[in-house]
């Protein structure tokens, strides 16, 4: 692996998982994810997660680079766009997101074939969500509702609230300003602030799934720009995305429907050997909102027919004005800092 890439996976690790939000929550529920959502490996592996979501989600589209046998994995590219250099009077390319006007998008209904792209960045196709979910994971014995509030374009932030259905209690709440991350461990009255100022959140341009020349694969995930963490299972379900194999043609198209009012296309799947064993389904099945490739629902269920794990949109409106300060990142004052003593 060379210097350059070694170095941007490593940084990108270090951004997205030590300093990611999902590193607060219960470390049982954790190492259940993990296990869920991975299969053994040894203790030579080393996992590396491109974007917050890989290693938490349910989709589980994480990779293992082993260390003593170093891989070589194409580079990772991203869109720019041109600004002006108004010292030189010349452009310059910057890596910075173009940005979305804040107007309301107009409706660009896809086809089928681009709906896998709508859904591996989502972010790009509306200014403002909100709105609440519920998961539940019955492997790992998770039952969650999840109430967002997400801000895009130009000025993205958010404000998510984390539940859970079994004890009522909240698990943890997360706010970004687009510039700092706050988590808050209320349990304990602490909190963790991360800068997010250098993470690259651009849209990817290079191909999303990669294979190494060992034939190793590398799913390749884009950082949301608000930082809304677990409400990206269904803001930026990329994760599931991913699950959508365009070589194996596990998946296929199967109609359309109309689920909050919103155009959904709909997606019914296999999933393979290891992911059928970990999920404990073999069959999934994903409403997916057509113009912007939002997932509002999800169903994966067994040979018998029985649903062991789903996410499902409660409410959900698009590009309505959010109050902003929500996305305070200023700690409650009874809090203390998790790396104090």
């Amino acid at each position: 692996m060379s210097k350059n890439i070694e170095r941007q996976l490593e940084t990108q690790f270090q951004n997205d998982f030590v300093e990611s939000p999902y590193s607060s929550i219960m470390w049982e529920n954790i190492e259940k994810k993990i296990n869920f959502k991975t299969s053994k490996l040894s203790r030579k592996k080393f996992f590396l997660s491109l974007g917050i979501l890989a290693l938490f989600s349910i989709a589980g589209t994480v990779y293992a680079i082993d260390i003593l046998q170093p891989v070589k994995f194409p580079a990772i590219e991203y869109e720019t766009r041109t600004t002006p250099d108004t010292k030189n009077n010349s452009n310059i390319s910057s890596p910075t997101r173009t940005p979305v006007n804040e107007q309301i998008i107009s409706p660009i209904i896809p086809d089928y074939s681009s709906i896998k792209e709508r859904m591996l960045n989502a972010v790009d196709n509306y200014n403002t969500i909100q709105g609440s979910f519920r998961e539940v994971f019955t492997p790992i014995n998770v039952d969650q509702t999840i109430e967002f509030y997400i801000s895009e374009g130009n000025s993205p932030g958010s404000y998510v609230k984390v539940t859970d259905n079994l004890t009522e209690q909240t698990v943890e709440e997360t706010s970004s300003d687009g510039k700092s991350l706050l988590t808050l461990y209320n349990k304990k009255q602490k909190f963790r602030k991360s800068d997010t100022t250098k993470t690259i959140t651009d849209k990817i341009k290079s191909p999303r799934v990669v294979k190494a020349e060992t034939g190793e694969t590398a799913y390749i995930y884009r950082t949301d720009p608000a930082f809304s963490n677990q409400a990206t299972e269904v803001s930026l379900p990329q994760a599931y995305a991913f699950w959508l194999n365009d070589e194996t043609k596990n998946y296929k198209v199967t109609g359309e429907d109309i689920l909050h009012d919103r155009k959904v296309t709909i997606i019914e799947g296999t999933h393979d050997v290891n992911l059928a064993k970990k999920h404990n389904a073999t069959q999934f099945k994903m409403w997916v909102d057509s113009e912007t490739g939002v997932l509002l629902k999800m169903i994966e269920s067994n040979t018998r027919g029985e649903i062991t794990n789903s996410i499902e949109v409660s409410s959900i409106t698009f590009n309505q004005k959010i109050d902003r300060s929500k996305f305070s990142t200023v700690p409650p004052k009874d809090y203390t800092d998790i790396h104090s003593r």
